[in-house]
């Protein structure tokens, strides 16, 4: 809908103009997103939280002869 109000004719120009508005926007995004973001994990990433459950996992072994064949 929004684009059938930008490109009313369906020619080459306004669709022209739909795609380097997208760019524009996109590489802005980009480039926001460059500046602000950070290398080092925030403090949220190292809260201690509570054990809710635990599974137990037990070590097992396979046996050749029981590994199907994939035909």
């Amino acid at each position: 809908m929004f684009v059938a109000a930008l490109v009313p004719d369906n020619t080459h120009s306004q669709w022209k103009t739909i795609f380097v508005g997208s760019a524009i926007i996109i590489f802005i995004s980009i480039a926001i997103f460059d500046i602000t973001s950070e290398v080092e994990p925030r403090s949220w990433v190292f809260k201690k939280t509570k054990k809710v459950f635990t599974i137990p996992i037990e070590k097992t072994s396979i046996e050749p002869e029981k590994i199907p064949n994939k035909v």
